[in-house]
């Protein structure tokens, strides 16, 4: 019975799997994500039930049911009768669906199904969302953000702060977030968050309040002349910032081409080269979104003025003459005249300081034309002359000259002479300058009256003729035969076309000077000294030199210059104690004064003068002083030497009346006297000290005594280095005693003692060297190297060990040092047995880099005693190395 029951519920089973099982399968994911943009492939087989040959006859339908054609984004691709595939090409939103695959299996039709689930990916175009939106001020803005599908929006300010439905500011609405009256405080960045199906986009929106656009700078009107350039600036405010465009009167197309620099973003409009069409209205149009302003200028052409006629006029004197201007302009220009060489401009009408000058002008309208007339009335001949046309308008003005000639009899020229002087043997020649227009004829006549003709006897004529001026020039011989013929009253008679002007001439005979005068200035035992008063000579030439006639000496000659009053001579050279009888001369070119007699008697012979200093107080130097003083006289007998002294003093803070330093004390004694050879007039005073005042005293000698002396004070220069060379001053060489006495001035050259010294150092540290050689077997330098390499303190020194060489038959024994750097774990470290001991200094280089030599034997060793063996040797009983050059 429980068998039967177990074998009914198998047979049920077998029926109800046989009873599901499908024939038709769709592989893959079921339900299938498929995200936006992708390709998708859905294969649809048959497994099972079909029998051989039978064609399934698979179809896809789509999610709305319509059969999927082989074609197109979603279509079908058979790979063979059972198997069809489904393909999804760039996954759409709304193909998300139920898609089904059929097919007849034994006749019977069977389907499969699979659900397609779209995941598109979160894009927000500028269409839904635009990054940049304009609101007009003082409107209501409504700032879009308008996804499609199934999200969320939620808006943040400007200043990333949340916005609530409830704000009293902004109004939230579908796709939109509003602000009422908007103000340019609203600008901003205002971000949309968008929350998606597992994503989430933030999209920022720049936010522009705009402000319609206000020209607060028009452009002014402007006045530019032909050929310069004309510039008009507009200047607006707006939000976006404006875009300017030109407009010419009222032309509708904006302006451009070569002619003009523009921009639309500055404003300004350049005419590079202005012609007289260009003259106008100018409109400025400043934009900004959807509104504009305007504003316009005239632009005036100028022509600058043109002088197109201007003639030269002519006229007698005591007659009229009139000069025309005609110019040209635009705007007519104004005419103003000007004689050249003033500065007074004649205007319109009769003038105040001279009503004969009456300026008018005309102006022709229709020709843009204007003629001036300059009319000149009862003409003199300092009326002749340039006058100047100026035509004026508001581009420029222009000048033109015209020519305006007086005709008038001769005047003659004001810097003529009037008395001329001569003597026998000289020619003399008298000058006639005559100015006329037409030009003057001359002629001359004698004090008779008669003409004077070229080649007469005893006279000459030569005349020149440049523009207006007429020169004649007589030229009168004087022997002293003719002078009662030549002497007299000569006539110079200028003549034209409109009259004719004499004037008169004398020539006189010339005469020598008077008689010059003198007075005594200075007399010594060797010279005079006077001052010579120059005579003025009335019928003859000036006084040319003076003469001074003495003893038997060659005549002293002196030029005179032609300002000079009075001269001043020095005889010098004379004899002392001696009476001269002084002649002076006066001479012009007629001849010889009378003399004038200055009898004097030079001094007996003396010591010499005083010596004068010419130094300046104030020295160029800080170490030295260069001394100069005049040559003195010498009282009648050579100076044989001078003395110089010196001394440190000290000074009041005031100046003497004279300019001079005044001595309050001294500070040192005096330094010197020293000796100068007696010509000379100069000595540089050395070893000085900076900013210090000295006084110095000058004295010469002759065989007669020395001079009185002079003190003169002075300072020395500050102390600051200099790169300027001294300045060798030529000065006479010192007397021999006076080397001798500055002998401690003189010094040897610097890099002279400095080589000395170089070369006594090297020879010395030589010296030192071979004897430390043979005391040490060393150098200097090895034994300093052998110092620096040794390490250790005296405590390691005194645990060297001494190796005993040989057995107890008295054999000699070798000391080895411990502390030998250059054997540091040799051999003999280890049969000793112990560790040399470390040192914290460094070992220089150079130890290993020269080999040991062979250890000497010791002549002398002190015998090591038993009881001391394993004790450390102390510093007095080191064995002393001797080696070939080694180190310790």
């Amino acid at each position: 019975m429980k068998a039967n029951l177990i074998l009914v519920v198998f047979i049920q089973s077998v029926y109800l799997c046989l009873a599901d099982a499908q024939n038709i399968i769709i592989e893959g994911d079921n339900p299938l994500v498929a995200n936006g943009g992708e390709n998708k492939v859905i294969a649809c087989k048959v497994v099972s039930g079909i029998a051989n040959g039978e064609n399934p006859d698979l179809k896809w339908y789509d999610n709305r049911g319509n059969l999927v054609p082989p074609n197109g984004r979603i279509f079908v691709i058979s790979q063979s009768a059972t198997d069809l595939m489904l393909l999804l090409n760039d996954v759409q939103e709304d193909d998300a669906g139920s898609y089904n695959c059929t097919g007849f299996i034994n006749g019977q039709l069977q389907s499969a199904h699979v659900v397609v689930k779209t995941k598109m990916p979160l894009v927000i175009t500028e269409e839904q969302a635009p990054r940049t939106q304009m609101f007009p001020e003082g409107g209501s803005a409504r700032i879009k953000c308008a996804p499609q599908g199934e999200v969320t929006v939620s808006w943040m300010d400007r200043n990333n702060a949340r916005i609530e439905a409830s704000h009293e500011r902004y109004v939230i609405s579908p796709g939109y977030l509003e602000i009422p009256n908007i103000n340019r405080t609203d600008d901003g960045i205002y971000k949309c968050t968008v929350i998606g199906v597992g994503n989430f986009m933030v999209v920022p929106i720049t936010v522009t309040v705009t402000v319609p656009p206000e020209i607060v700078k028009p452009p002014t009107a402007q006045s530019v002349s032909v050929g310069e350039a004309a510039r008009f600036e507009c200047v607006a405010t707006a939000k976006p910032a404006p875009k300017y465009y030109w407009y010419f009167n009222t032309i509708t197309l904006e302006l451009t081409g070569e002619r003009y620099n523009l921009s639309r973003d500055n404003g300004v409009l350049i005419i590079k080269k202005v012609i007289k069409d260009d003259a106008g209205t100018y409109k400025c149009v400043a934009r900004s979104t959807d509104k504009s302003d305007e504003k316009d200028a005239a632009l005036t052409v100028l022509v600058p003025p043109q002088i197109n006629k201007l003639d030269n006029a002519t006229g007698d004197e005591g007659t009229s003459a009139t000069i025309k201007c005609t110019a040209y302009g635009e705007p007519i220009p104004k005419i103003t005249w000007m004689k050249e060489g003033t500065s007074v401009e004649i205007t319109d009408g009769s003038q105040i300081d001279n009503s004969d000058i009456v300026a008018s002008q005309v102006t022709r309208d229709d020709r843009m034309e204007v003629e001036g007339s300059l009319q000149i009335s009862n003409l003199k001949s300092s009326d002749a002359g340039f006058y100047i046309c100026k035509a004026t308008n508001e581009a420029k003005s222009v000048e033109k000259s015209a020519y305006l000639s007086v005709q008038y009899k001769p005047n003659f020229s004001k810097v003529m002479k009037d008395v001329m002087y001569s003597w026998g043997g000289q020619s003399t020649n008298i000058k006639c300058i005559a100015t006329g227009v037409p030009s003057a004829d001359i002629t001359w006549m004698n004090k008779e009256g008669q003409t004077i003709n070229a080649g007469d006897q005893y006279y000459s004529l030569k005349s020149v003729t440049i523009g207006e001026d007429t020169e004649s020039t007589l030229t009168v011989s004087v022997d002293f035969s003719n002078e009662g013929i030549v002497f007299g009253t000569y006539t110079c008679k200028a003549g034209n076309a409109i009259g004719e002007s004499t004037k008169n001439f004398t020539l006189q005979r010339a005469d020598p000077p008077p008689s010059p005068s003198a007075q005594l200035k200075e007399v010594t035992p060797i010279s005079i000294t006077f001052d010579v008063n120059i005579p003025k000579t009335f019928n003859g030439p000036p006084v040319q030199e003076i003469e001074v006639q003495y003893s038997n000496a060659q005549p002293r000659k002196v030029r005179v210059g032609t300002m000079d009053s009075k001269i001043e001579i020095v005889l010098d050279g004379l004899t002392p104690g001696t009476a001269y009888n002084v002649k002076v001369y006066a001479r012009n070119e007629v001849g010889l004064s009378p003399e004038y007699s200055l009898p004097t008697q030079t001094l007996q012979a003396r010591k010499p003068y005083p010596i004068v200093v010419l130094s300046k107080p104030y020295g160029d130097y800080p170490l030295k002083f260069n001394l100069q003083w005049n040559t003195p006289n010498n009282g009648g007998y050579p100076i044989s030497s001078v003395y110089v002294k010196y001394a440190q003093v000290e000074v009041f803070p005031n100046k003497s009346a004279s300019n001079e330093f005044q001595k309050k004390q001294l500070l040192s004694g005096w330094i010197g006297p020293i000796k100068v050879d007696g010509a000379a007039t100069a000595y540089e005073i050395n070893s000085l000290r900076p900013s210090t005042y000295y006084e110095v005293e000058v004295t010469a000698v002759n065989n007669k005594g020395t001079s009185d002396a002079k003190s003169f004070i002075f300072v020395t220069g500050k102390d600051q280095p200099t790169t300027e060379a001294p300045v060798e001053e030529k000065t006479p060489k010192p007397s021999k005693k006076s080397q001798d006495t500055n002998s401690s001035a003189q010094q040897v050259p610097l890099g002279i003692v400095i080589a000395i010294i170089i070369i006594v150092v090297i020879i010395l540290f030589i010296v030192i060297d071979v004897t430390c050689y043979y005391k040490r077997k060393c150098g200097v330098f090895m034994c300093i190297k052998e110092r620096v390499g040794r390490t250790g303190s005296m405590e390691t020194r005194s645990k060297e060990k001494i190796i005993e060489e040989g057995d107890a038959d008295g054999e000699k024994k070798v000391p080895l040092l411990a502390d030998n750097k250059d054997t540091e774990g040799s051999d003999a470290d280890q049969e000793i047995g112990e560790t040399a001991p470390a040192s914290d200094e460094k070992e220089p280089e150079d130890k290993e880099e020269k080999p040991i030599t062979p250890v000497k034997e010791v002549e002398e060793a002190e015998e090591a005693k038993p009881e001391d063996q394993d004790k450390p040797a102390s510093p007095k009983e080191e064995t002393k190395d001797v080696t070939d050059g080694g180190k310790e």
